[in-house]
């Protein structure tokens, strides 16, 4: 009775081994994917980075452009005004040529 005893302590003890050893193993493998897992996220860090810093310098392009086109768009309302001008005085001008025929006609 001893001796069955003894057995079944023994194949305790070399179940306890094994299940002990697949624990480490198991830690082994954890301790690989944390650290896989870490690697992939100072990566996504830096890419966030960079992204974030190319989103910066697209919005200062952005807003510089806009604000090239807002004083081109002054530019041409002023022209379009100019024109206006112009336009007017032309017309002055032929006004001013009828009526000196007219004045050397009379």
């Amino acid at each position: 009775m001893d001796k069955d005893i003894i057995e079944v302590i023994a194949e305790m003890l070399i179940k306890q081994d094994e299940t002990t050893a697949g624990i480490k193993e198991t830690n082994e493998r954890i301790k690989g994917t944390a650290e896989k897992i870490n690697e992939t996220n100072e990566i996504l860090r830096e890419f966030m980075a960079v992204s974030v810093k190319r989103w910066d310098q697209q919005q200062r392009f952005n807003e510089k452009f806009f604000e090239k086109l807002g004083n081109i768009e002054k530019w041409m309302e002023k022209m379009s005004l100019l024109e206006d001008r112009v336009k007017h005085l032309e017309s002055l001008e032929d006004r001013l040529l009828r009526i000196e025929k007219l004045l050397k006609a009379s």
